[in-house]
């Protein structure tokens, strides 16, 4: 990993000892780092550093969080968020097939457990359905036993979320380092 010199913030040492400087510096080894640092090199020509404290990449909320795949639903129709989370999940999903990283479309089922969260889940199923998630569909109880058999229920109010996905994150970051 590149450390800053000690007389200087400005330039880093390399393991050589000598003083490098360089264009553009990202502070941060994790998924958000390396994918600005991907990003800016793919059409960027001069000198790009990666700078993480640890002494492995993903070593800190990248590393150490579940690896859920978000598939928009909670997100207003026609919001940037509800857009940027589409084409960001379709691009990861591309990435980890293109890199073999370890991913699994296995979704997500969303229960009302009583009948005062029903309007609730109506509302997620409009918004999921708007934001064009794929496979959206209600489950009935006996449906949802199958994948989930100890599930509190209330009718037939489970809805699954195919699009969401769970991947090993640390792979993606280390990919093509």
């Amino acid at each position: 990993m590149i450390q800053f010199a000690d007389n200087s913030k400005d330039a880093a040492k390399s393991p050589t000892g000598k003083t490098r400087q360089f264009d553009v510096v990202i502070v941060g080894g994790g998924v958000v780092g390396m994918a600005t640092a991907m990003a800016i090199t793919a059409n960027y020509r001069g000198s790009v550093a990666v700078i993480e404290a640890e002494s492995h990449l993903a070593a800190h909320q990248t590393g150490n969080n579940s690896g859920v795949i978000h598939s928009g639903l909670y997100y207003k129709p026609g919001s940037l968020k509800a857009r940027l989370c589409a084409e960001g999940r379709e691009a990861l999903y591309r990435f980890a097939a293109e890199n073999g990283v370890a991913h699994e479309r296995c979704g997500k089922i969303v229960v009302a457990i009583d009948e005062a969260e029903l309007p609730a889940l109506t509302e997620l199923e409009r918004r999921g359905t708007a934001n064009g998630i794929q496979g959206l569909r209600r489950l009935s109880i006996a449906e949802l036993r199958e994948h989930e058999p100890p599930s509190p229920v209330w009718r037939d109010s489970m809805l699954p979320k195919p699009a969401s996905s769970i991947i090993a994150s640390s792979p993606v970051v280390t990919q093509n380092m």
